[in-house]
């Protein structure tokens, strides 16, 4: 056996190295993504200390926190009083307030409100579940009678 080929064989005994997740291919990939300090500090000031990331795409992704009780009183008081779908105006609220990082910039209540139809609606169901609003299945299969 010469030297080269020697040195070229894989060693048995290294340890195989660990596949890259979904996750560390969003974290490698995605301009701007947050630092682990940043996301570290945002976990400490979320209600809950939770966070969500979305990337329903494979190129959007959004990093999402929950509401405090206050804030969501405060985002009611300030939907106007002749709005045409108060829910709407919450929801779109919410979810400007929430995102914390959006692959695609800043995303402001303009921005929702012009952008797909959908995603305020979407986005908002992550922001209440990490709320701790639960619809009725989550609320059967997470409870049961004493």
């Amino acid at each position: 056996m010469n030297q080269q080929t020697h040195r070229n064989a894989p060693d048995a005994t290294a340890p195989d190295a660990p596949e890259e997740t979904p996750l560390d291919k969003l974290r490698r990939t995605t301009v701007g993504y947050p630092s682990e300090a940043k996301l570290s500090a945002w976990k400490a000031q979320a209600p809950g200390g939770r966070l969500k990331i979305f990337c329903p795409d494979g190129g959007r992704v959004f990093i999402l926190r929950g509401l405090s009780g206050l804030e969501l009183a405060g985002i009611h008081a300030a939907v106007p009083k002749n709005s045409s779908n108060p829910d709407a105006d919450v929801q779109i609220a919410s979810v400007a307030r929430c995102t914390l990082f959006c692959s695609g910039g800043e995303l402001s209540e303009e921005a929702l409100r012009t952008g797909p139809a959908g995603l305020p609606e979407s986005l908002f169901a992550i922001v209440q579940n990490l709320s701790d609003f639960y619809d009725p299945v989550q609320l059967f299969n997470c409870s049961m009678e004493l």
